[in-house]
């Protein structure tokens, strides 16, 4: 019995100290996003793979929220300098035009933005509260004055637009988002900065884990643009092949290695669009350090959504969020693994 006990002991005892000496196990990249996003192990082992995972996720009222996920492989300081620039990173079928504003912001920043024919002919019909192109009260009547001049101008009302733009940044920059007037081309008039409240509430890991992103989000803006990694954008993207024109602001953050947190955190408000959205909060992140991952979750709300046949429409939108999300997310990918000048990937 001695002996088959020393026997035993010299089998489990030398396994005990070989399980002891074994390193813990990698912690969850994504364990800042739990309980609230759940990513699966499929949907991990699917990005391994190399696909690229895309799943809309649950929301309600006219929010429409979508994550998207793939392997990478970048250093955190390319990831940075691509963000850095972002006409280079932005620009594809999906976004034929994107420029940086200058700091200042300037009217030549927008001189390659041009009013399509449709949203030109849109204006001129536009009475507040009923118009398709978004605009507050105060500008319909101001572009209309232009549009209603004899012979039409097409240009004049083109860059008209464009000093609307300057003056919502430039407004924007000094006063913060709550200074902007609300959009009036629908009955009901929405401010951009109650509906920005409102998709960051339903991003709770933001409060949880980067309460300085939360800031961004809400605070004033011209303390993001003289303290912090942060630039504004306007770019033209196209939905369902329809032009949109947008402007947007970029916050960049590094976190602590330690913190389990994200490597490198982007996040982007959406000033203004021309169409669909009240707003928009996308977070596109580099996470964890072997392997890594791109981590894309958008959070808009659409203006379309609501009312008799608001199911219907859902369907068909989240249809086509799910659709065209993993193609831009894959092409992003694609355009960061290029690396940057003087930078390894």
């Amino acid at each position: 019995m001695r002996r088959r006990a020393l026997v035993l002991l010299s089998l489990v005892f030398p396994w005990l100290i070989g399980a002891s000496a074994q390193e813990p196990p990698a912690p969850d990249p994504f364990a800042a996003f739990r309980p609230w996003i759940d990513i699966t192990a499929g949907e991990r082992a699917r990005a391994d793979r190399g696909e690229t995972v895309v799943r809309v996720l649950p929301s309600r009222g006219k929010e429409v929220a979508v994550l998207a996920l793939a392997s990478i492989s970048v250093s955190p300081e390319v990831f940075v300098a691509r963000f850095h620039d972002i006409e280079a990173l932005r620009t594809s079928s999906f976004s034929p035009v994107t420029r940086r504003f200058s700091s200042p912001p300037r009217l030549a920043d927008l001189a390659r933005m041009s009013l399509p024919a449709e949203d030109l002919a849109a204006i001129r019909r536009c009475r507040p509260g009923a118009c398709d192109v978004k605009l507050s009260v105060a500008e319909i009547a101001r572009l209309r004055a232009i549009a209603d001049a004899a012979p039409p101008d097409d240009e004049a009302l083109r860059r008209a637009f464009r000093e609307v733009v300057l003056e919502r940044v430039t407004r924007y920059l000094a006063e913060g988002l709550g200074a902007l007037a609300p959009y009036g081309d629908k009955p009901e008039q929405v401010r951009t900065a109650d509906a920005l409240k409102r998709l960051v509430e339903r991003s709770p890991y933001l409060s949880a884990h980067a309460p300085s992103l939360v800031e961004f989000l809400l605070d004033d803006a011209r303390a993001a643009v003289e303290e912090r990694d942060s630039f504004l954008y306007w770019a033209e993207e196209r939905f369902g092949g329809r032009p949109v024109l947008n402007a947007t602001h970029v916050d960049i953050i590094r976190t602590d290695p330690g913190a389990g947190l994200p490597v490198v955190m982007v996040a982007g408000k959406q000033l203004f669009a021309t169409h669909y959205n009240n707003a928009s909060l996308g977070l596109t992140c580099l996470v964890g350090r072997g392997p890594q991952y791109l981590l894309y979750v958008n959070r808009t709300e659409v203006d379309l959504l609501g009312g008799l046949f608001g199911a219907f429409k859902r369907a068909i939108l989240e249809g086509r969020v799910r659709n065209e999300a993993g193609a831009i997310v894959a092409g992003l990918r694609a355009r960061i693994q290029a690396g940057a000048p003087g930078l390894s990937p």
